[in-house]
């Protein structure tokens, strides 16, 4: 085909050849090559992170529904620390900011979207004085919109405790007060516990975790199959394995027992007697 296409673009003078999208050779879409078209394809996903992860780490918070769960988290948050007397001017201000953060994302993704920031702030942020207010105001207007909103960044924008997060099940923020190791190992922990209440033996306790060092998997789960039955053999048969039969008998087998009636049958010596009789 490649001799044909050639031999036809010699035999007409002045006829320019086109041009390749992709270089002669075994097509590699793995790796973009100089004129093909999933070249810009390829640049463009470059820069978007796809895992769902920010620059600090944690996962980010893009969801509109997430978003607003996050604001109802935070209201929550506020009442918890009223009641308990610990709020105090700066905690609001977090607050105050973290939400301003999290309406603008959720207006930007819902046109239909309605904030209330200005009007929850004035009914409950009592010790927020109005000059503070403005000056977070005016933050919001330059750095909102830049700032990633990730789980790690919301726990520290509002100073979120262990004991708060687990309170509120405020899943969508992460705790200040706990590192990244121990915040793993408290998820493990969980993880485990989960596991023990729906019957599901953790991994640290499986059957092959006691295989011995060298033995085959095949000779070790044979063993454990014979330890069974030999455990089923001592129990014996429960009433539950034996089979009860139907109310009213068998009936498929009462049906294989009658006669056709076309079909003759021989007396028996009852009948017989009973006959002579």
């Amino acid at each position: 085909m490649a001799q044909a296409t050639k031999r036809a673009a010699c035999a007409i003078p002045g006829r320019e050849k086109a041009q390749e999208r992709q270089l002669p050779g075994p097509s590699d879409f793995s790796t973009p090559t100089s004129g093909h078209s999933a070249a810009a394809f390829y640049q463009q996903a470059a820069n978007v992170n796809r895992d769902g992860y920010g620059r600090d780490g944690s996962r980010l918070i893009r969801n509109p529904g997430h978003l607003k769960q996050c604001i109802t988290k935070l209201h929550d948050l506020h009442w918890l620390r009223r009641e308990r007397g610990t709020s105090s001017a700066a905690d609001e201000a977090g607050l105050y900011f973290a939400t301003g953060v999290l309406e603008g994302k959720i207006a930007a993704a819902d046109l239909k979207f309605i904030r209330d920031l200005t009007n929850w702030a004035e009914r409950n942020y009592r010790r927020l004085d109005p000059l503070t207010r403005a000056e977070l105001d005016i933050d919001l207007q330059r750095y909102g919109g830049d700032i990633e909103t990730t789980q790690r960044w919301l726990g520290e924008a509002v100073a979120l405790l262990d004991e708060e997060r687990d309170r509120l099940e405020f899943w969508l923020a992460l705790p200040v007060d706990l590192s990244a190791e121990e915040f793993a190992a408290k998820l493990k922990a969980k993880d485990a516990e989960r596991q023990r209440n729906n019957s599901k033996t953790p991994r640290d306790q499986c059957p092959e975790r006691g295989r011995p060092a060298g033995m085959p998997k095949a000779t070790f789960y044979d063993g454990l199959k014979r330890q069974r039955k030999r455990m089923a053999a001592k129990i014996g048969p429960t009433q539950l394995s034996r089979k009860i039969p139907p109310k009213g008998g068998d009936k498929k087998a009462a049906k294989r027992r009658k006669i056709p009636p076309n079909v003759s049958v021989a007396p028996t010596p009852a009948t017989v007697l009973t006959n002579s009789t």
